[in-house]
């Protein structure tokens, strides 16, 4: 939701420069587990999934590079590497 938006980018303010994806409030485990299900919605509804399908693929390319206890923020490291 919206409201998630600010403390989003206040925590990837402060972790992504420095790259301090340990101990996140929420591993890239879980929110891969909850992007799986907001495509399944999106693909149920018949509605357009590019972005929420670039999410759950970045996410699950990070746990494939063993990130999977990460904070979501390392995702940031696997665009990096792909750039």
């Amino acid at each position: 939701s919206m409201g998630m938006m600010k403390p989003y980018y206040d925590y990837f303010a402060a972790t992504a420069p420095t790259a301090s994806y340990d101990d996140p409030p929420a591993t890239m485990r879980t929110y891969a587990a909850a992007l799986d299900d907001v495509l399944a919605s999106f693909e149920t509804l018949g509605a357009r999934d590019d972005l929420p399908r670039l999410f759950v693929e970045m996410t699950h390319k990070g746990m494939t590079e063993g990130l999977e206890d990460k904070a979501l923020t390392a995702v940031i490291d696997v665009l990096s590497r792909d750039g």
